[in-house]
């Protein structure tokens, strides 16, 4: 008796995961451009004395980023990186969530360094899922084609971000996030 599970309609081909890898790793970049046209915004309104302060937007999401992955590697390495891919998300969104009420800039800096955290997880297990799935040539061609995917993303985003003002305040950029 065959107890083997057939799989075939489970596997992903070859550009939907070049897709899911280019889409995970991009967020990062998306999430930290897209708000690049709102800084100002987003500084009037949650009353900021500095408007250096501001900055402290991109900031918070490279410190998050940082921290999210070394914790996100370690824990993706024990226990696999679906578990990771599914709480950064999570984290990212909760983080998200909370720039989107936010109504001072700590609240607003407090959620940016969550979404960095939760920006870890897919990251790194993106990263990992390539390395786990591919070597040699195989694995530079699908690097590569994400790394296409990572530099286009930071020359549309602020573009982007800008068309989002155009139709809402800044805080429709946080919730294409979600979207």
């Amino acid at each position: 008796m065959n107890h083997k599970i057939d799989t075939s309609n489970h596997s992903t081909s070859f550009v939907e995961f070049v897709a899911m890898m280019a889409i995970m790793t991009s967020l990062v970049a998306f999430t930290i451009d897209a708000v690049l046209p709102a800084l100002s915004f987003i500084g009037n309104d949650l009353r900021s004395t500095n408007p250096n302060h501001n900055q402290l937007l991109i900031s918070m999401v490279f410190i998050g980023l940082s921290i999210g992955q070394i914790i996100s590697g370690a824990i993706s390495d024990s226990f696999g990186r679906k578990i990771v891919v599914y709480y950064g998300m999570g984290l990212f969104i909760l983080g998200t969530l909370l720039c989107y009420i936010s109504t001072d800039m700590p609240t607003i800096l407090a959620g940016r360094l969550l979404q960095g955290l939760g920006l870890g997880g897919p990251r790194i297990a993106s990263i990992a899922m390539i390395r786990d799935k591919y070597v040699g040539d195989s694995m530079a061609r699908v690097m590569s084609f994400v790394m296409v995917v990572f530099i286009f993303i930071p020359a549309i985003a602020p573009a982007a971000g800008q068309g989002l003002l155009a139709f809402g305040s800044w805080r429709t950029i946080f919730l294409s996030f979600i979207i």
